[in-house]
């Protein structure tokens, strides 16, 4: 049973990159393509900085909102009206 799941949990894995390979391939480098040539942004400078921040996009936003929440459960609530 457990080599069982350890060849469905391999497959998963690999129908995961692939999707994402996929979508990568077919979205976000040709709209990074489009950015940079109305930008003038040279290739070798869109494929150093610009790749990496779209692919460290999701961490980046999870913190932002993490601390957002963080800060949010600080503030004191205020007063609802007539009490």
């Amino acid at each position: 049973m457990e080599a069982l799941l350890l060849v469905v949990y391999i497959i998963g894995a690999g129908i995961m990159f692939w999707a994402l390979a996929l979508v990568t391939e077919e979205k976000f480098v040709p709209s990074l393509n489009a950015f940079c040539a109305i930008a003038g942004i040279p290739p070798a400078v869109a494929g150093a900085t610009l790749m990496a921040a779209g692919a460290s996009s999701p961490e980046l936003f999870g913190c932002v909102d993490r601390r957002q929440r963080k800060n949010a459960a600080r503030r004191p609530r205020p007063a609802l009206a007539g009490t």
